[in-house]
């Protein structure tokens, strides 16, 4: 009897074999393997350990301000002045531990999409996205604005990198390139390491097995070498841009100079001109053509599911990806799409 499904099931395993025998190849790394209950363990510690010291610091500035303020002061004025003390460690305790237990949280949450790219390989239903990127990018992309990691709420507040990774993480794993001798790797795409002679070969492998690349705009040598790649040899509906003018604090006047370079620099590289506005857009899409798509288009008003569950910066976002990673965009979906 034959099996309808095995030649599927055949080009499953193929895909993954071949992603993982690149990830395996000489000159990649992964970082050291640790067990995700240890690594559970040890964010769940973390947070722990900062809560425990809240209460502590403030005891402990009780006793050492304590004493010579009620010996110095009678017990009323004493008391008063306690009172401003022990406020005052309160808000210097939690300015100092709040942000270290939303990193420790965050840090789980990359333990929940996934730590070692073999090993979410192993466990993908579909092929990878990747996400190609200025390793200075990382800086802007992996930390939240200051007011943020003190507001009383969410305690993970996530990096505009993990909002992302998310939203595509629902549909497919996400790779990256990881920044050489880092042993913390930002929460959000699962890093596999590359020794720097050999990253344009490991690049040109792996796009024709991933349904989609992330790239994000930027001014490097590397980036107009990627960015040439792809234009090349991907179909265009497999090409998403993340606009790196809008990640970050910028001045709207920063933003539209920092558009109209990339577009000096990059924009011949296109065949149809990118818009010449962006500033309130986040990625570029493009149709089979290379027309592009802006994400979120002029006048976008958000769902109701986003407003619940999405950040602003992914709004546009999900359509667009149920679209381009849909079922048939499995391990076993051999690209045969070259185009030049």
């Amino acid at each position: 009897m034959i099996d309808p499904g095995g030649d599927r099931r055949d080009q499953t395993a193929d895909r993954r074999d071949r992603l993982i025998a690149i990830l395996s190849g000489d000159g990649i790394t992964e970082l050291p393997k640790v067990a995700k209950w240890k690594r559970y363990l040890i964010g769940f510690g973390k947070i722990l350990g900062w809560s425990l010291l809240l209460p502590l610091f403030v005891v402990i500035g009780a006793f050492t301000f304590g004493y010579p303020i009620f010996t110095l002061f009678p017990y009323d004025t004493a008391a008063s002045y306690m009172n401003k003390v022990a406020m005052v460690m309160v808000l210097a305790a939690a300015w100092f531990a709040v942000p270290r237990m939303r990193r420790a949280f965050r840090e789980m949450m990359q333990v929940k999409l996934g730590h070692q790219p073999i090993q979410v390989l192993r466990a993908a239903k579909r092929a990878p996205v990747l996400f190609l990127r200025s390793f200075n990018f990382d800086t802007i992309s992996s930390t939240v604005p200051k007011w943020q990691e003190y507001l009383p709420i969410n305690v993970a507040m996530p990096t505009a990198e993990l909002n992302l990774v998310q939203m595509i993480w629902r549909h497919a794993p996400v790779l990256a390139i990881g920044r050489p001798g880092e042993s913390t790797p930002p929460s959000g795409a699962v890093r596999f390491y590359v020794r720097q002679d050999i990253w344009q070969k490991i690049v040109e492998a792996i796009v024709p097995l991933c349904p989609l690349i992330v790239w994000t705009t930027g001014h490097t040598k590397g980036l107009r070498w990627e960015i040439k790649h792809l234009r090349e040899r991907l179909p265009p509906r497999k090409l998403l841009l993340w606009l790196h003018f809008n990640v970050g604090r910028r001045t709207p006047a920063q933003r539209d100079s920092e558009w109209a370079k990339f577009l000096e620099s990059y924009g011949d590289i296109f065949p149809k001109p990118l818009p010449a506005e962006a500033a309130a857009a986040r990625f570029i899409a493009f149709e089979d053509d290379w027309t592009p798509i802006v994400i979120p288009g002029p006048g976008y008003r958000p769902s109701l599911w986003e407003l619940l569950a999405s950040w602003p910066s992914t709004y546009g976002l999900e359509p667009l990806l149920r679209q381009r990673l849909d079922q048939r965009q499995t391990l076993g979906t051999h690209s045969s799409e070259q185009r030049t």
